[in-house]
């Protein structure tokens, strides 16, 4: 079996990323709706980790919402700290190329 590509591995991963994250999301048990700025906060939170972690994309961060909107900014952690372990791995995964 060759080898895979850098850019082969990274959608691997990120498949299984997402699998994984779509298996956790259905077994929270009893869903509590999410407002559409905490769903907004917890992208660009992720993104943000993502951009921390080496991976190409951008910090994203609004600060009048953050310290306007309580929802957004909880949004913001939330995707963050979800987003930054899983973002740290696959940036270390291509020190090995």
């Amino acid at each position: 079996m060759p080898a895979m590509t850098r850019a082969a591995r990274r959608a691997r991963s990120a498949a299984v990323f997402f699998a994984v994250l779509g298996l956790l999301a259905g077994c929270t048990g009893a869903r509590v709706p999410q407002s559409p700025s905490h769903a907004d906060g917890f992208l660009q939170g992720c993104e943000s980790a993502r951009a921390d972690a080496g991976l190409p994309t951008y910090f994203m961060h609004d600060p009048v919402r953050m310290a306007t909107d309580p929802d957004y900014a909880a949004g913001w952690q939330h995707g963050y700290q979800f987003c930054l372990i899983e973002a740290l791995r696959l940036n270390r995964m291509d020190d090995f190329d």
